[in-house]
């Protein structure tokens, strides 16, 4: 449930409290934060938070590394990446303008 915790807060914080986790990430989803099969995969992490919470889930060293994988992918994609993409663009020169029916470009 930490990790599902650490999920909501990165969504409040890019697109606000929609008031459920699932209304929180319709919202990141829709931003364009996070595409379908991201969501999907953020679902079955809280699928087995709550597994582990209410259902007596145990689960293995293997499957808490590769939620935590999960999670710090996201929190990647969102924070790291996207700064780094950034200040790629910035040293990247401008296309110049392609001569009529050059496709080379």
């Amino acid at each position: 449930m930490g990790i599902r915790a650490l999920l909501e807060r990165l969504m409040i914080e890019h697109v606000g409290d929609r008031g459920s986790f699932s209304a929180n990430l319709d919202a990141f989803e829709k931003a364009g934060y996070v595409g379908q099969r991201h969501r999907e995969i953020i679902e079955a992490t809280l699928e087995f938070g709550h597994a582990s919470t209410h259902r007596n889930y145990n689960p293995t060293r293997q499957d808490i590394t590769q939620v935590l994988d999960i999670a710090e992918n996201i929190i990647q994609s969102i924070y790291v990446s996207a700064e780094q993409a950034k200040a790629l663009k910035k040293g990247i020169p401008p296309r110049s303008n392609p001569k009529k029916g050059d496709k080379s470009v």
